[in-house]
């Protein structure tokens, strides 16, 4: 077994050489190395895969249940015309990396916990994914073992083992879903000696290897050169949650839990860093935060009455601001505090940049 095979040191010596800092996920400053979001797709180790958005399919057997969806989101590229985040004065973080302070974007104003009142901390969190974390702790494995395993037969053994050994009664709720994040266009440093495991899969037309390889780098190297990582190890009485968290370390790739399904980033892509940022916000923001045209008409009594009830400010600015291009991360959330006219939004720094758009946009059309 080479040290290719468990890249994960390479894979923090490569962080440390680009952020300059031991532990580039604790601190995560905001860099000014010239990042810009760009749209990313899924890509997924089977040779049926979707061709577009929302499209879906089945992989594994029935009992794992594995559906991958292809979806797209935001990830940091290009540099060249790269904003200033602020006028601030810039601090030393390490060789080669420089950390600014960070400002708030326009009409917000940064917010930390301890600020908040217990009850709008509380709505803030996101119950899913604490539920869902904690089934993935309490789903132990007495064994599993792996010989040369690739990596999506790793995960697809874990996604298998999530659904064997879930404590949860219901057979319907029982394991996870697990989606495959990559990022075209962001070129890696050591890759002769650290193998992507997103760039190459062991089904399937070639083509479909590294669908982003002709429009990358330019490299006359295809995705399909590069030897593809393995592993051989045993793991003993372990949870689901351990076991992602030591693949993942394995393969160079981190994870997040949504509520939705376990997502796989490769290290290339950096991990959110949230931020608590208070919008002020006017009454008619809350009650229509989509500018429907009007209310439902009175001829006809059963339109939304329903619907009425179920709604809460959360679920109506939630739904606006979605559908308005804003994605939400593993524990983003957002909570409407009445009492100080305030939208308070827990989101990466993009995102809350994009909340920040929308509410201008929202001020200039009233």
């Amino acid at each position: 077994m080479t040290s290719a095979v468990f890249p994960g040191e390479l894979g923090v010596m490569r962080r440390e050489a680009v952020h300059g800092r031991a532990d580039p996920i604790a601190e995560a400053p905001i860099r000014r190395d010239g990042r810009r979001p760009r749209a990313m797709t899924g890509l997924f180790a089977d040779d049926a895969l979707p061709r577009g958005p929302g499209q879906r399919f089945r992989l594994g057997s029935p009992a794992a249940s594995w559906i991958c969806i292809l979806t797209f989101a935001l990830v940091s590229c290009d540099s060249k015309d790269r904003k200033p985040l602020s006028d601030s004065s810039q601090t030393d973080s390490g060789p080669g990396a420089t950390a600014v302070t960070l400002a708030p974007p326009p009409l917000g104003e940064f917010v930390v916990e301890r600020d908040l009142d217990a009850g709008l901390l509380a709505e803030l969190d996101v119950p899913e994914v604490r539920v869902i974390e904690q089934v993935l702790k309490d789903s132990v494995v007495p064994r599993l073992e792996f010989e040369g395993a690739t990596f999506p037969e790793v995960i697809a053994a874990i996604q298998a083992c999530s659904v064997e050994y879930s404590p949860e009664p219901s057979p319907e709720r029982r394991g996870v879903s697990v989606i495959l994040d990559r990022s075209p266009g962001i070129k890696q440093t050591n890759t002769t000696s650290l193998p992507d495991p997103f760039a190459t899969k062991t089904v399937g037309d070639p083509a479909l290897n590294d669908p982003f390889s002709s429009e990358t780098d330019g490299s006359a190297q295809s995705a399909t050169d590069k030897p593809e990582a393995t592993i051989s190890e045993v793991f003993v009485n372990r949870s689901v949650h351990d076991l992602f968290e030591a693949v993942t370390a394995r393969f160079s790739c981190w994870f997040e839990v949504t509520p939705y399904a376990v997502r796989i980033y490769p290290n290339s892509v950096p991990k959110p860093v949230d931020a608590i940022v208070a919008f002020a916000v006017e009454e008619d923001f809350v009650a229509n935060p989509g500018l429907e045209a009007s209310a439902p008409s009175a001829s006809d009594p059963f339109a939304s009455e329903v619907k009425v009830d179920r709604e809460t400010p959360r679920t109506r600015i939630m739904d606006a601001l979605e559908s308005a291009g804003v994605s939400f991360h593993g524990t983003s959330n957002l909570v409407y505090d009445p009492s100080s006219s305030r939208l308070i939004v827990r989101a990466p720094l993009e995102e809350l940049k994009a909340v920040s758009r929308y509410l201008q946009w929202y001020s200039e059309q009233r």
